[in-house]
């Protein structure tokens, strides 16, 4: 994942945006939102590519059409470059320059602009296969895309990702309740509803943050090291440390459980694996208990060595029955 949050104080001061990249083998899923200018005379535009045409340049086309002229705010546009690379765009406006010996393809915002938004699959190298997956039925889902975060979900390979900007607050995205800090998350979903995540504070945290342009930063300014802070993530659901002796703090309290850091910096990523352990039985005893639920009734079967009981709870935390092992 790569997130930009932007903030022109050279040339535009009122422009902001919201940008995010997204990674899924040779698919790069773009979005932005949150973009704003008062200006009256600039016009912005999100690039899609800049490419420089040969004498014998392999066509490009959009929506299937050969491309020889410039184009002009095309919905729902899919271009291919003289590269083979594709772009499908689902959430914008794109127009074509093509030149003699060059071509570019972007994304209108237009001029003095309030909260405007983009998203597009560039799909690298693409074979008629991959490309039709996408354009009728994108395994890549929005979750969010707003001032409180930016998030995807792959279907396929059950991949949540996420760059939360807004900390302490419930954001729902699927099983993120909310973080303690501005923080980017993936979770790969496995079998039994285990998770692998990764996360990182993205924010060096220094002591100082003076506001650089490109002649003022220098190598004593990159060496500032950044501040050590304690970043965490409320998820929905009882989880537990797959490995205790991983320094990553995972601890559950009625159904939320928060995995935590006590040391995080420099934007290094943190990496846990989590068992889910919401029914309360853990692996050694998998075998201990049948439940089966059959025309509305609940069987349960415990095994000579189970000592353990079984409440069935409803979606609102209310016991419906509980049930005692002999």
């Amino acid at each position: 994942i790569f997130t930009n949050q932007l903030h022109d104080i050279t040339f535009d001061n009122s422009f902001y945006a919201d940008k995010s990249v997204f990674v899924f083998g040779n698919v790069f899923y773009c979005m932005g939102s949150g973009i704003k200018s008062r200006s009256t005379t600039v016009p912005f535009n999100t690039t899609l590519f800049q490419n420089r045409l040969s004498v014998n340049a392999t066509p490009f086309y959009m929506n299937g059409t050969e491309i020889t002229t410039d184009v002009n705010k095309v919905s729902n546009a899919t271009i291919k470059d003289n590269f083979g690379n594709t772009y499908i765009v689902n959430d914008g406006l794109t127009s074509i320059k093509k030149g003699a010996n060059y071509c570019m393809a972007y994304i209108e915002h237009g001029n003095i602009i309030d909260n405007a938004k983009y998203g597009y699959a560039w799909l690298v190298q693409a074979d008629d296969q991959q490309i039709n997956q996408y354009k009728s039925g994108s395994p890549i889902q929005v979750l969010k895309q707003d001032e409180t975060a930016h998030a995807v979900y792959h279907t396929e390979e059950k991949i949540l990702a996420a760059s939360v900007f807004k900390a302490n607050v419930e954001v729902g995205i699927k099983q993120i309740r909310q973080v303690s800090t501005p923080i980017i998350v993936m979770m790969k979903e496995k079998e039994g509803g285990n998770y692998d995540v990764a996360f990182t504070n993205p924010d060096m945290d220094r002591s100082i943050s003076p506001v650089f342009n490109n002649d003022n930063v220098n190598n004593i300014v990159e060496a500032v090291p950044g501040n050590y802070s304690t970043i965490s993530i409320q998820l929905n659901g009882t989880f537990e440390n797959c490995d205790p002796s991983n320094p990553v703090s995972v601890t559950s309290v009625n159904g939320i459980t928060t995995i935590s850091y006590d040391s995080s910096h420099d934007g290094e990523t943190y990496r846990v694996s989590l068992k889910n352990v919401g029914t309360g039985i853990h692996d050694t005893e998998k075998e201990a208990v049948k439940v089966l639920l059959h025309d509305g009734e609940l069987s349960v079967n415990f095994s000579e060595l189970c000592t353990h009981s079984i409440e069935l709870i409803d979606i609102n935390g209310q016991v419906l029955k509980k049930i005692q092992a002999d």
